[in-house]
């Protein structure tokens, strides 16, 4: 059944003078929030569940900052969490017209430039350190990541075998010996997927989407949710803006999608691509194996499995 329009909308948007006639709920709607058009140029989001509604207040104090650092993503036009129109807070938001990279597609092969921009807009972002800012209001510390117990949990549930189970450690060890893995923590989207990334009509990322995954981290692990085939040119967009160890930062990103590879396993099986291309769990390992199975330039020709 389709999503009514909630009480209060209407109020909602006449508080930013858009009139009744020009609100209407999206006919395609995702699990975390209710979204709304009001009129052409903003979108109301009211969270679904107490779990989206504190992501919409991280949402809320992250926007403000990264704009501010020059990341480009939608303005922040008003939070309201006094709950007087609608049951829950509620973001106003500047409604972006575009396609994203999910629509255009997110094949490397055909979208480098896409990706090459992305790198250079992840660099931006990035120069927002921990250290330096401190706390933003919702934003989770920094967590560390071993695969050894994850290695022993597909072992135990029958995903992986001994024998391959040490095969990945050692590939995990030296992807860990050349990197920069758990690098100085940087502010993260924590969502880089194709459908959250504005595309303008060169087939440039002109916005960054949904901030409500935002957290605190090692920077390559804004590439997770992206293919393999992709890094070369996230790379060298982002070494244009931020140049530093090419090796040790292709060796960590690789880490972190080998690690996230291994984590989708232990989910539930997903034949379903609507909202990502990882959602299939075997999808990130095939992504990897087609990268590396393909013609390789340097740095990522010294981080094959036995390379």
């Amino acid at each position: 059944m389709a999503d009514r329009l909630p009480d209060g909308a209407i109020s909602i948007a006449a508080r930013h003078g858009v009139p009744a006639k020009d609100v209407r709920v999206f006919p395609q709607q995702g699990e975390v929030n209710l979204t709304i058009s009001l009129g052409e140029n903003l979108i109301l989001r009211i969270p679904r569940d107490d779990v989206a509604e504190q992501r919409l207040a991280k949402e809320s104090a992250v926007i403000p900052v990264v704009q501010a650092a020059g990341v480009p993503t939608a303005r922040l036009v008003a939070y309201d969490a006094s709950r007087d129109l609608v049951d829950r807070p509620y973001v106003v938001l500047e409604r972006l017209h575009g396609t994203t990279l999910g629509e255009a597609g997110h094949e490397p092969e055909t979208n480098a430039e896409a990706y090459t921009s992305l790198g250079m807009v992840l660099a931006n972002l990035h120069r927002l350190r921990l250290d330096e800012l401190g706390p933003i209001a919702g934003v989770p510390e920094p967590y560390r990541f071993d695969p050894d117990p994850l290695l022993r949990t597909l072992c135990e549930s029958g995903e992986l075998g001994s024998a391959q189970a040490t095969w990945l450690r050692e590939w995990f060890d030296a992807l860990a010996a050349v990197g920069a893995v758990h690098a100085d923590d940087v502010l993260l989207h924590g969502d880089v997927i194709p459908s959250n990334l504005i595309l303008d009509q060169s087939g440039r990322v002109s916005a960054l989407l949904d901030w409500g995954c935002a957290e605190w981290g090692d920077p390559v692990r804004d590439l997770v949710d992206l293919p393999t085939r992709a890094l070369p040119s996230i790379l060298a967009g982002y070494r244009s803006v931020t140049p530093h160890d090419e090796l040790a930062w292709a060796a960590s990103a690789v880490w972190y999608q080998l690690f996230w590879a291994l984590a989708r396993l232990r989910k539930a099986p997903s034949t379903s691509e609507a909202r990502t291309w990882t959602a299939p769990r075997q999808a990130r390992f095939v992504e990897i194996l087609r990268f590396f199975s393909g013609p390789l330039t340097s740095p990522w020709s010294e981080l094959a499995p036995g390379g």
